[in-house]
């Protein structure tokens, strides 16, 4: 890892100016800790850091960023709720053939929007399911979270 600059947070604000030859991904560090990913590149860079989340904006590549992150924290939350079905499911009682259709359905409507309809009949539906079963984004994992364990969380 190397630095990239560093600056002073004052009552909650910090401003960083510089010119770059390059794009690059780097990561928002606060002491040791990884806060978030962000995209170096030419432009005004806006970023928000409270209790409820953060968001990086302003830039093009940022932007597109942030998008995929809602959407990613929106389909893992939906699929938390899937699994909590299940578990639901269990305790009540009921037949295990509901169950397994039910949560077929449920693991269904997540590909659905995970993976264009092109896409899942080039996979295969089995292929579809174990990928349902990780919600893996390897090629970033890899090339980024992968030589960063601590803002791996992110991807």
């Amino acid at each position: 890892m190397v630095n990239i600059d560093s600056a002073e947070v004052v009552h909650g604000i910090f401003k960083m100016k510089g010119k770059v030859d390059s794009t690059v991904i780097a990561s928002l560090y606060m002491d040791d800790d990884c806060i978030m990913p962000v995209v170096i590149e030419e432009g005004n860079i806006s970023i928000n850091i409270d209790k409820a989340g953060f968001s990086v904006k302003g830039t093009p590549l940022n932007d597109s960023f942030n998008e995929f992150i809602i959407k990613k924290t929106s389909l893992e939350d939906r699929a938390y709720e899937v699994e909590r079905m299940e578990s639901r499911m269990i305790m009540d009682g009921k037949d295990p053939k509901f169950i397994q259709e039910e949560m077929e359905k449920q693991r269904t409507a997540l590909g659905n929007d995970i993976y264009p309809r092109k896409l899942q009949q080039c996979i295969g539906n089995r292929s579809l399911s174990d990928a349902m079963q990780r919600i893996s984004l390897s090629g970033i994992d890899s090339d980024y979270g992968g030589n960063n364990k601590r803002c791996s969380r992110f991807f």
